[in-house]
């Protein structure tokens, strides 16, 4: 798939190109390494783009924007703005796919939330990491030292034993309800500057506590 793109740049002016991969080359004008008009306007967002099944389509296409009036240009954005605002705030939700292997474990997922911030562009806001399971929560700790996790994991044990005669829950995992609840099912996250605001040692964890299992955690983008 190929793109064909517009970036508002920092003195308001507006650049047209085409791509391959829209991510990958705002960050390459971002860094000034891109076309030479952006080079002196950074920084530049992405404001319009537009997907093409070939080459030949998307350049004829990025010829055709260029040639436009300013007026026009502003028109074409907001026609954008119009036709896809559903499917755009559908797109602020995105999804990770975890395979966990153990009955309790901590995940560092801090990565997977950062592509999803570079991949739809997003500068300053909040992001929301939300884990939609029972017995799977969402923490905000340390990621420097493993023995951290190890630690906290085996706290939670000695507070919530798994096996507990009083316990009436069928599945015999009520451990792992309260651990959840202990924890938490989400995490909001300041986003500055295209990163997450998080301290030099802090990472975003998926919690597991009835593993193994095939989970799924949702990442909400709520940005201006």
């Amino acid at each position: 798939m190929l793109y064909t793109y517009i970036l508002q740049c920092n003195d308001g002016s507006y650049y047209t190109g085409w791509t391959t991969n829209l991510p990958a080359r705002l960050k390459v004008h971002n860094e000034g390494k891109g076309a030479r008009y952006t080079r002196s306007r950074l920084p530049v967002r992405l404001v319009y783009w537009e997907a093409h099944p070939d080459r030949s389509t998307a350049m004829r296409r990025e010829a055709i924007i260029r040639k436009l009036k300013r007026n026009d240009k502003i028109k074409l954005i907001g026609s954008l703005d119009k036709c896809n605002h559903s499917k755009q705030e559908e797109a602020m939700i995105q999804e990770i796919m975890i395979q966990t292997k153990r009955r309790d474990e901590m995940l560092d997922i801090t990565a997977q939330v950062e592509e999803i911030l570079l991949r739809e562009n997003v500068q300053n806001g909040l992001v929301v990491v939300h884990s939609a399971h029972t017995t799977a929560g969402i923490t905000v700790n340390e990621n420097a030292d493993p023995d951290v996790q190890k630690d906290i994991l085996r706290r939670l044990d000695e507070i919530y034993p798994r096996d507990d005669a009083k316990d009436r829950h069928l599945e015999g995992n009520s451990a792992a309800h309260l651990k959840t609840s202990t924890v938490g099912a989400s995490q909001t996250i300041i986003v500055r500057n295209g990163k997450l605001l998080l301290g030099r040692w802090q990472g975003i964890y998926f919690c597991e506590f009835d593993g193994p299992r095939r989970r799924t955690c949702y990442v909400k983008i709520l940005s201006p």
